[in-house]
């Protein structure tokens, strides 16, 4: 769950220094910089969940519980960042 909660962070750190006026390439920099992160991070969570759910299956000791928190936090992850990148356009 660390994956798609660090995502979510950094983007909205990045739409939080969005807010801030002026065309300083330093903000620039790093709102380019936390959104990549969010990408990274997100894209770890992918394939975090993917293999832990497949270990699951293997082992036979699928939850749904587990399931659902993974496909929520993950599909969290993917609308903040979309929002984000929407927000700085």
């Amino acid at each position: 769950m660390v994956p798609p909660t660090v995502s979510i962070a950094f983007s909205i750190l990045a739409m939080i220094l969005h807010v801030f006026p002026g065309n300083n390439n330093v903000i620039r920099f790093v709102k380019v910089t936390f959104m990549v992160f969010s990408s990274i991070t997100g894209a770890m969570a992918l394939v975090i969940g993917t293999v832990v759910l497949i270990a699951q299956l293997i082992k036979s000791n699928l939850h749904r519980k587990n399931i659902l928190y993974f496909v929520a936090a993950w599909f969290l992850s993917v609308i903040v960042f979309v929002v984000a990148i929407a927000v700085m356009q």
